[in-house]
């Protein structure tokens, strides 16, 4: 059945109205803004927070970066 007929099709409505009525959730970014909620909240001590700079800039040192292309 060609598109523009869709709308007329009764079947066509019913599916999409059991389509429209599906929550969807999105776990992997749920959980990833979980996850940044949870590591903001625990640098709020200062002694949390510089303890994860130094080792972002350990960690920056012994792994090249990769998107840079080489000379």
């Amino acid at each position: 059945m060609p598109p523009d007929q869709w709308s007329t099709n009764k079947e066509y409505a019913d599916r999409l109205q059991k389509v429209r009525a599906i929550n969807c959730t999105n776990d992997c970014v749920e959980r990833g803004v979980k996850l940044s909620s949870d590591f903001v909240e625990s640098l709020r001590l200062e002694d949390k927070y510089q303890n994860v700079i130094q080792v972002v800039e350990r960690h920056r040192r012994a792994v090249p970066n990769l998107r840079k292309t080489p000379k």
